[in-house]
């Protein structure tokens, strides 16, 4: 009799068990439905225009604001889904996304890399920089070259020289001609030259790279408020004039 209670127990316990798990599965099934209607609402309006969605992105609710996280990392959505998940989570989370962005920094994907200078920025321009400063040596040129347009909002020395260091790095050449982050690196130095740079624009008047060389007499004719002939003057004519003027006389004498 007392085995036989006891058995009974047993099977109640079980059967009480069993209903607890039932229970607690119906419980993550439901989050999981909910979860899922929440990233697929937060996926389409990531699909809208960049003005539209700027309109209700402040208005996601805080469930989505975490979707966005959830997507950046979806390998089933598209690129730029992803992308501006990325981006706006930063923006509308702040400080909470800092581990998510050095995860997509890291990323295999180079949209994703990219995205995460993007979303860095987002949080403070000095988080941008910092990341930049890293990703200015990413194998992938399109991440470079995000790299330089965000190096290309600072005024700090270091980072003028790593623009520098962009032009000469033998990477950013192909076939021994220039990638396009060369002159847009270039582009950003121009806008400031300083006289000291001087000889590294001389030796891009060297290469035979048009752009490259226009750009560079447009630095040295800025910093040294003077022009070699006239406007109508060709490119080449510019560069003879200013190389012969660097090989006569500018090494010693200053502008």
């Amino acid at each position: 009799m007392v085995l036989k209670k006891s058995l009974f127990g047993v099977v109640v316990s079980f059967c009480c068990l069993l209903l607890m798990v039932e229970k607690k599965s119906l419980a993550v099934s439901n989050t999981q439905t909910i979860s899922s209607k929440v990233i697929k609402d937060t996926e389409n309006a990531l699909r809208l225009s960049k003005a539209e969605l700027e309109k209700i992105s402040e208005k996601l609710s805080t469930e989505q604001k975490e979707a966005l996280r959830k997507i950046a990392f979806r390998s089933d959505s598209d690129l730029q889904i992803r992308w501006r998940a990325l981006v706006l989570a930063a923006r509308l989370l702040g400080p909470k996304m800092k581990g998510d962005i050095v995860s997509a920094s890291r990323s295999n994907d180079w949209f994703m890399r990219s995205a995460s200078m993007m979303a860095a920025n987002e949080l403070s321009p000095d988080e941008g920089l910092t990341l930049a400063r890293r990703m200015v040596h990413d194998k992938a040129l399109v991440v470079r070259s995000a790299a330089v347009d965000i190096l290309g909002q600072s005024e700090e020395l270091t980072d003028r020289n790593l623009l520098w260091n962009i032009i000469r790095d033998p990477i950013n050449k192909r076939k021994g001609q220039s990638l396009w982050i060369r002159s847009q690196a270039l582009q950003l130095l121009v806008r400031t030259p300083q006289k000291k740079e001087i000889p590294q624009f001389i030796s891009l008047l060297k290469e035979n790279d048009l752009e490259l060389q226009a750009l560079s007499i447009q630095a040295l004719e800025k910093v040294s408020n003077f022009q070699f002939g006239s406007n109508q003057d060709s490119i080449e004519d510019h560069r003879k004039r200013w190389v012969s003027w660097w090989d006569l006389s500018g090494r010693t004498k200053s502008l």
